[in-house]
């Protein structure tokens, strides 16, 4: 009977279904993080088991068969006072080490909310130090009234931070105030779960303060709620020596998915909690074939172009790629740029879009502005941001004139080298002629390694219709996006 229960009612949701819900909230800038203990201990902080284990020594208890932390710290607190044991708790924080690559995938993409109970600074010091973003910490109450300008992301400290032990919830007596103590954070991380989606990576869910507030949004909103999701780590019958007791833990295991449910959690299960890297490399991927570089200029037109036929295909797919959702960047380089942008635009415009999320332009930085004087060193850092944004470029045209003669672009062969080192999709339409044809030269010659390609590489060099072309780069995103 309980078997057939189980499988009525446990069910995770695929890693594949994940990837694409969550990839869609970071588009939509709704995606935020719930960081629990194991996120920090892969950088080599103590999970609550260590950090406790000299605490459960001094009151002649063994860690080993303690689970209720929260009491074994109150007992503590009871007999040494509140300051010696935050003191006992910061001696075993650990200094982290650099191979923390779950937190160096997640922290790359753009997501400006974090939540956690950790105490440590592992979070913010990611962000700012490896990705040079600009973090306001929010550690108490009193930091909700005021927000750092030009924040690239925020980070909510739910229990505290270590440098201020009046702000730590750390025994019984703590989580018995912490509602009076702390309504505004709860009702900031109340605000956030009914707006954003969020994933929990590295939370037990042992914690009766966020149960209270997935409770409080679970009552209010019931079949309405957002949908949250957590990646956990499967019971496996390697991690005991017991069969009794595998059986008894998996019982549970099945029974807390279940449970998280009812608060509009849905479980996405892992065996190694290195997949959670691989998750999130695909996350990243499928995130940054939205936003789509257009590689190409044109100082002149092949003779299988007319002025009137390349102004349509140009115009034609910065409207319909706007329309889609995509967001274009382009350096507004003349001969296609500008007729991009006047597409992407009046999209924009007519289909009431969000001009931020259709359309990034990057100018070419010129000193004096002299255009025969390009500022190289800030043109590398303008490049280094448009592969670092971009997943997929499509190429058009590509030529220019150098010592008064027409030849392929430099400037575009130098994107094509660039986004394939890179690894970004590559889209040359190279019936435009210029670096395209030369690039869909290459490419034709190595087709098994562009299977996206293989069946509109043909179409792409040949067709100057701008409908067709525009059909069949479409097919190819597509082909890209179910890879």
């Amino acid at each position: 009977m309980l078997s057939e229960f189980y499988a009525e009612n446990y069910m995770s949701i695929s890693k594949k279904t994940f990837i694409k819900k969550y990839s869609d909230a970071i588009i939509r800038d709704e995606a935020a993080v719930f960081a629990g203990a194991g996120y920090s201990k892969e950088a080599g902080f103590c999970n609550w088991k260590e950090l406790l284990k000299d605490v459960a020594e001094d009151l002649n208890l063994s860690i080993e068969k303690e689970s209720d932390y929260i009491s074994l710290a109150q007992y503590y607190e009871n007999k040494n006072g509140y300051n010696i044991l935050c003191n006992t708790i910061l001696d075993r924080f650990s200094k982290y080490k650099n191979n923390y690559t779950i937190a160096k995938v997640i922290e790359s993409l753009p997501i400006k909310t974090y939540w956690t109970t950790n105490f440590d600074h592992f979070i913010e010091d990611t962000l700012k130090y490896d990705f040079n973003k600009n973090v306001d910490v929010k550690k108490s109450n009193m930091n909700l009234t005021c927000n750092l300008r030009n924040r690239d992301a925020t980070v909510y400290k739910f229990h505290g931070d270590i440098d201020d032990f009046s702000s730590l919830v750390i025994t019984k007596s703590d989580y018995e105030e912490f509602e009076n103590k702390s309504l505004p954070f709860i009702n900031a991380l109340n605000g956030d779960l009914i707006s954003k989606t969020f994933v929990f990576v590295g939370y037990s869910f042992n914690d009766p303060d966020l149960f209270n507030v997935l409770k409080n949004v679970h009552l209010t909103y019931d079949k309405n709620k957002r949908i949250h999701y957590a990646l956990i780590k499967r019971v496996s019958e390697n991690d005991y020596n017991d069969k009794d007791e595998y059986n008894y833990e998996l019982i549970k295991y099945k029974l807390k998915i279940q449970d998280l449910k009812r608060y509009g959690i849905e479980t996405v299960e892992i065996d190694d909690f290195k997949e959670i890297v691989e998750i999130f490399i695909n996350i990243k991927k499928r995130y940054l074939i939205n936003n789509i570089y257009i590689a190409g200029n044109c100082r002149k037109l092949p003779n299988n172009w007319t002025q009137t036929s390349a102004d349509m295909f140009l115009y034609n797919l910065g409207y319909k790629l706007a329309k889609e959702n995509f967001k274009i960047c382009t350096g507004c380089i003349e001969g296609v740029g500008p007729q991009i942008e006047n597409g992407v635009l009046n999209s924009v415009f007519e289909n009431d879009l969000s001009l931020n999320n259709a359309l990034d332009i990057k100018r070419l930085p010129l000193i004096n502005g002299n255009l025969d004087h390009m500022n190289n060193d800030s043109k590398n850092v303008m490049r280094n941001e448009i592969y670092k944004k971009n997943g997929i470029v499509i190429f058009l045209f590509g030529n220019q004139y150098y010592d008064g003669k027409l030849q392929i672009s430099k400037g575009v062969m130098n994107d094509y080298f660039r986004a394939k080192n890179e690894n970004m999709y590559l889209i040359p339409v190279g019936s435009t002629g210029g670096a395209s044809n030369k690039i869909s030269s290459i490419i034709k010659k190595e087709i098994e390694n562009y299977s996206y390609l293989k069946n509109s590489i043909e179409t792409l060099c040949k067709s100057t219709e701008p409908e067709i072309l525009i059909d069949e780069i479409f097919n190819v995103i597509n082909n890209i996006q179910n890879l």
